[in-house]
């Protein structure tokens, strides 16, 4: 993935991507080593190009990469725990699509 970030453009392997938040006209990419690298694109413009490659949009404001998930939390709504220990609220909108996907995918 070619990310322009502010200062800079770096190359970054999709699995080193957890998730992506929006942050107004720019994206912060959170890589599994704890950088964030800010995009100067929108979170849509992710989604577009992230179909059909694991990701998933959970909340207005956040696309997850579901192979870092640790768990779904199930208490007051849900929440997706990822491997950086963030928690992150599923949009209740959003949460049938994203259990379908879950369990079309991920499950054994």
């Amino acid at each position: 993935m070619l990310l322009k970030a502010l200062e800079n453009i770096k190359l970054v392997k999709l699995n080193e991507v957890v998730y992506l938040e929006a942050s107004g006209p720019y994206t912060d990419v959170y890589l599994s080593n704890g950088e964030k690298i800010t995009v100067t694109k929108h979170l849509k413009d992710f989604e577009n190009k992230l179909e059909d490659t694991g990701f998933f949009r959970v909340h207005n404001s956040y696309i997850i990469n579901t192979l870092k998930m640790k768990g779904i939390h199930k208490k007051d709504g849900l929440t997706v725990e990822m491997n950086n220990n963030t928690s992150l609220v599923i949009s209740s909108r959003r949460k049938d699509d994203f259990m379908t996907f879950i369990e079309n995918y991920l499950e054994i």
